[in-house]
């Protein structure tokens, strides 16, 4: 980030500074290894210990901290650190990208494409006929954009995002390396031949907020749309069939596969490695531990692990049971052969 004043900070996150407004600091670190002329920040209790040995400029705390920092280390007092650090972190992210403006004379445009008056295209960015790009997209090179696809203002596309025809994408979107959205679905019926490919004739719908990690897909519906709502996070590598439907607000870590026309609700909390059958209904505010395989409906506010899922408790006392079963098994082993040589003695008695 620039160069900018604690003074300025503080108005910007509304915040109590303990310090000189004038000071000034470049750019973040952790606080174990901050130096001169960066912010840091302390979220918890267990990061208190270096207070008195950073090097940091300025910390963000909360109103409430009661630690003296050292002589030339400034407070900026917040009611929560972590996000005021989030929101400093975006707003210099942001003006990163403000030198990208501009059509790469490299770029293949459809004619007809009226592009907005302030937008990034990259080199050998594809734009079809029908598309219609909103104000402050950018798109960086070798990104495919397919005919009557719609993207939302100021959303980012990274490299090599693959966008098929009739995908819709939402506003201050984020979809980065890789991604592609609208392929077919995988959809096949048995015939004497093999399998008869279906066509997949629906599209997908990206709401408002949403980020996509890199080389991760989502399915073209069948027939209707793909629904991702405003909000959802999604992790690197994570697939998403054909006919899903992920609820707002809803985040998914990498590696989780999700089969096809399986709903998830709202506020879902989905860890890495997760699969999920198809045809699956996923309440809101569901937990799922990572590597768990969904094979069936979950309520409201579930928290489930394991492969198939269960309760998270009864799986992790199941857990501690498993790493006792050698144990276990030499002991019922032994009780048998006792239990044998106690029968033969019985039936030996007149």
């Amino acid at each position: 980030m620039k160069n900018v004043t604690l003074g300025e900070i503080a108005q910007f996150l509304e915040a109590e500074l303990d310090g000189y407004p004038h000071i000034e600091v470049t750019s973040f670190a952790p606080i174990e290894s901050a130096k001169k002329g960066q912010l840091s920040f302390i979220a918890s209790q267990a990061y208190e210990k270096y207070i008195n040995k950073t090097e940091a400029t300025a910390l963000l705390v909360r109103k409430d901290f009661s630690c003296k920092a050292p002589e030339g280390v400034s407070l900026l007092r917040v009611d929560d650190p972590y996000l005021a650090l989030t929101k400093l972190m975006k707003l210099a992210s942001a003006k990163q990208f403000e030198s990208y403006q501009g059509v790469s004379p490299k770029a293949s445009i459809a004619p007809s494409i009226r592009l907005p008056e302030h937008c990034y295209i990259g080199d050998f960015v594809v734009i079809e006929e029908g598309a219609i790009i909103g104000e402050g997209v950018k798109i960086f090179p070798h990104c495919y954009i397919g005919s009557r696809v719609k993207i939302g203002d100021c959303t980012l596309l990274y490299p090599r995002v693959t966008l098929y025809p009739g995908v819709e994408i939402g506003s201050h979107c984020i979809l980065h390396a890789g991604v592609v959205i609208g392929s077919d679905g995988f959809g096949f019926t048995p015939c004497t031949r093999g399998y008869e490919k279906i066509p997949q004739l629906g599209t997908v719908h990206v709401g408002n907020d949403v980020e996509i990690g890199a080389n991760s897909t989502i399915d073209r519906a069948m027939l209707e749309a793909t629904t991702i709502s405003d909000g959802v996070k999604i992790d690197n590598l994570v697939q998403v069939g054909h006919n899903c439907s992920i609820g707002a607000h809803t985040v998914i870590s990498a590696q989780t596969g999700i089969a096809g026309s399986t709903t998830i609700g709202k506020w879902c909390r989905i860890g890495g490695q997760v699969g999920f059958s198809g045809h699956q209904e996923i309440g809101n505010e569901c937990e799922i531990g990572a590597q768990s395989g969904i094979l069936g409906n979950l309520p409201d506010k579930s928290r489930v692990l394991g492969s198939p899922q269960m309760p998270a408790n009864s799986a992790l006392r199941s857990y501690v049971l498993l790493s006792h079963l050698p144990e276990l098994s030499k002991e019922i082993y032994t009780l048998k052969k006792k239990l044998s040589t106690i029968e033969k003695k019985c039936d030996n008695k007149p």
